[in-house]
């Protein structure tokens, strides 16, 4: 019988600490939502088309990164986010002009030509970073 007992009050507990959650819940205005998903989709668009250049441009940030920490354990890919990564480029665009652009129509026509024009130029900005000779850099840097 206690065993009993003490399953309801258990489950009564989870039930009370689930309403409680569900209570303090938002709704994402949709509008809010539309621009995320349209900037998610094109970085989902444009990612892949450079997935090369920026595995080189990764491990070139890795070598500047632990060379200036020496012994830094906490740099690892899962934990490092690419400066010139799409997701960093498109997602500083939205921030920019979110709250510029009240009408989500305005938007996101803005986020496709922004798409267009960095599509058009991410492989010679990628192309020349990685040219960079990160030895020499940390010669004239430090």
């Amino acid at each position: 019988m206690r065993l009993l007992e003490k399953n309801i009050n258990s489950f009564n507990q989870r039930n009370q600490d689930i309403n409680e959650n569900l209570n303090e819940l938002e709704l994402i205005d949709q509008n809010e939502f539309e621009s995320w998903l349209a900037v998610n989709q094109l970085i989902v668009n444009v990612s892949p088309n450079y997935e090369k250049e920026l595995l080189e441009i990764e491990t070139r940030v890795k070598k500047i990164l632990i060379d200036q920490q020496s012994t830094n354990d906490s740099i690892t890919s899962s934990t490092m986010i690419n400066p010139f990564s799409p997701e960093i480029i498109f997602n500083s665009f939205s921030e920019a002009i979110h709250d510029h652009f009240i009408n989500n129509d305005v938007l996101l026509i803005l986020y496709h030509q922004f798409e267009k024009v960095v599509d058009n130029c991410l492989f010679d900005v990628y192309k020349e970073i990685n040219q960079i000779d990160v030895s020499t850099l940390f010669r004239t840097v430090f």
